[in-house]
């Protein structure tokens, strides 16, 4: 799918877009304060910052996400979040991005005040952050990779262990 193809799904899904440099920093002035929604205004980024990645504020967009890194110890398997201390931590299926670092980002609906990070490897991202999404490419020339099928589920729903 072509890059504005794949953005306008999350427009479409009332989510708010900015764009960013390779190293994830916003490139606008104001960061994720610029998000835009507007389709118009992502095409005009495109040509003025060819190549950038695109990255979502999670409290603009009302989303949460578990941010899982394999290299800090996180690991994610089928409905299960794994962290460096051994635990299993039980979620519900929910929209999930393979990211470009071997990570992977889990969705959920609603923004919230959350502890950041869970445990080494795990980590909780919501109001006052964002995400760098598909199509992006990670700094290790990996694309992150999203099947839109499956929606967010509310952030309610509790982590079990």
């Amino acid at each position: 799918m072509e890059k504005i193809g794949l953005l306008k799904q999350y427009l479409d899904r009332g989510w708010y877009i900015f764009p960013c440099k390779k190293d994830k920093s916003p490139i606008t002035a104001n960061g994720y304060k610029d998000a835009s929604n507007n389709i118009e205004t992502l095409k005009l980024w495109e040509k003025n910052y060819p190549g950038c990645n695109w990255g979502l504020p999670l409290e603009q967009s009302n989303l949460s996400v578990i941010d899982v890194d394999p290299r800090n110890g996180g690991y994610f398997k089928e409905d299960f979040l794994i962290g460096s201390n051994g635990l299993e931590y039980k979620l519900p299926p929910t929209l999930l991005v393979k990211t470009g670092g071997g990570g992977y980002h889990l969705y959920y609906q609603g923004a919230r005040k959350l502890p950041k990070g869970l445990v080494e490897g795990i980590d909780f991202k919501s109001i006052g952050g964002y995400v760098i999404i598909p199509p992006s490419i990670h700094e290790s020339g990996i694309s992150d990779e999203v099947n839109l099928t499956k929606p967010p589920v509310s952030c309610r729903k509790s982590i079990k262990y």
